[in-house]
């Protein structure tokens, strides 16, 4: 019998005093990797058999990152002078390979800046809102500039690219109000200029329009698609014109070009992106290609200088928020190739003042008028089978309403608040009705 027996617990077994020496061992890692570690004005992390900087923590002015730290190489840069402002400039030296997400975001004081040849990657919002930057050296290694990369750099008058790059995202130069002209090297395969503006090689796509470039613009008559964002915030361009050639205007590719006064669409585009003359406030004619199959999503929300609008017979729905905010819009011709009428498309025309939607359409979403305080009559055509709720709410000014004997269901306050409406017939074909005319209830 062992006359001294040792405690139960008083030494760990052999498995535990393994566990501990591991721990002991790659704690160091552990923390590291999972906390970052901190040397002079850097907090970085290790990503692989390298140190990221992910924070600068100094006074500002021009800073020097360093080669190594920790003793290990430094590769990349995530996020680490996001809103710096006393950040005056930078040297990032060989052996940065990538330029991440927001890195220098809103570093206002930042004026110039020169990538060395290594690095092949400028992230997503990296220079944003860096409204002193007026001058950029991509270097020879960078491929890839990615969405908003340079956006709001209000400083920058024109940027070159390199014949490296082989990529670049949209909205790249987004709010560079500055900026006029876009240059790319002749040798690049990707890539084009002319007149200041961004195509792919093959100069069949227009990708930017660069945003300080005013006055009237013709686009060529190579151009087939027009690009996500590619006149965005064009706040100085005039008119547009668009070539015969063109099927594809992307989303967003004229929002918020305020000065833009009358677009036509030509017969060949097939596809009007949502958001695609998104507050034109300035836009007071359009002509619509009879071969869009829809007025997508927001195409011509908040298009407040717009006063009349007549749809050809070709698109099969006005979708959500179509012509939503439209003020001055006093009147619009649905056409018979119309089903549908989504959720708000119309709502919030305060000017509208008279509205006949035709036998071909078969529902009219929720909100779809709302607030088109002087919406006087409505006619509801025969072939609408449900009406969505809030409908025709706060249409102050609605005094007759004629609802077609195919309607069977009627959203609950889709007349609420239509305090000149004085008479509603309600078909027999109505089976479920929700007080299309009380009060609305919260919730």
């Amino acid at each position: 019998m062992n006359q001294n027996p040792v405690p139960a617990g008083a030494r760990p077994c052999p498995c535990c005093r393994a566990c501990v020496w591991l721990l002991l061992v790659f704690l160091p890692f552990i923390s590291m990797t999972a906390f970052g570690a901190l040397q002079g004005d850097f907090e970085y992390q290790l990503v692989g058999n390298s140190a990221e900087i992910t924070r600068y923590l100094g006074p500002g002015g021009l800073v020097v990152i360093p080669t190594g730290l920790g003793g290990w190489p430094v590769k990349s840069i995530a996020g680490a002078f996001y809103r710096v402002t006393s950040l005056t400039g930078v040297k990032i030296p060989n052996g940065v390979t990538n330029i991440g997400g927001s890195t220098f975001f809103g570093c206002t004081g930042l004026t110039n800046i020169t990538f060395p040849n290594d690095v092949t990657s400028i992230g997503s919002y990296t220079f944003t809102d860096c409204t002193n930057l007026n001058g950029i050296n991509m270097g020879t290694g960078v491929t890839s500039i990615e969405q908003g990369a340079f956006s709001g750099c209000i400083g920058l008058t024109n940027i070159i690219i390199p014949k490296s790059v082989k990529s670049i995202r949209e909205a790249a130069f987004y709010g560079c109000s500055g900026l006029t002209a876009i240059e790319v090297d002749v040798l690049n395969p990707a890539y084009y200029s002319a007149d200041g503006a961004l195509f792919d090689r093959s100069q069949t796509l227009l990708h930017t329009y660069p945003a300080g470039k005013a006055g009237a613009y013709v686009i060529p008559d190579s151009v087939t698609s027009i690009e996500v964002n590619a006149f965005l915030g064009c706040s100085g361009l005039t008119s547009v014109t668009i070539p015969n050639g063109v099927t594809n205007i992307s989303s967003s590719s004229f929002a918020g070009c305020t000065g833009l006064t009358s677009v036509s669409i030509p017969n060949s585009v097939t596809f009007l992106g949502p958001r695609a003359f998104y507050r034109c406030t300035g836009l007071t004619s359009v002509t619509i290609s009879s071969n869009v199959t829809s007025i997508e999503i927001s195409a011509f929300s908040g298009c407040t200088g717009l006063t009349n609008v007549a749809i050809p017979n070709g698109p099969t729905s006005i979708r959500e928020c179509a012509f939503a905010n439209c003020t001055g819009l006093r009147s619009v011709t649905i056409p018979n190739s119309v089903t549908s009428i989504e959720d708000y498309a119309f709502g919030g025309c305060a000017g509208l003042n008279n509205v006949s939607i035709p036998d071909s359409v078969t529902s009219i979403g929720s909100w779809a008028f709302t607030d088109c305080t002087r919406l006087a009559r409505v006619t509801v055509g025969s072939g609408v089978t449900s009406i969505g709720i809030f409908a025709f709410s706060y249409c102050t000014g609605l005094t007759n309403v004629t609802i077609g004997n195919a309607v069977t269901s009627i959203g609950h306050h889709a007349f609420t608040s239509c305090t000149s409406l004085t008479r509603v017939t309600i078909p027999s074909s109505v089976t479920l009705m929700r007080n299309p005319c009380s009060p609305a209830a919260p919730g």
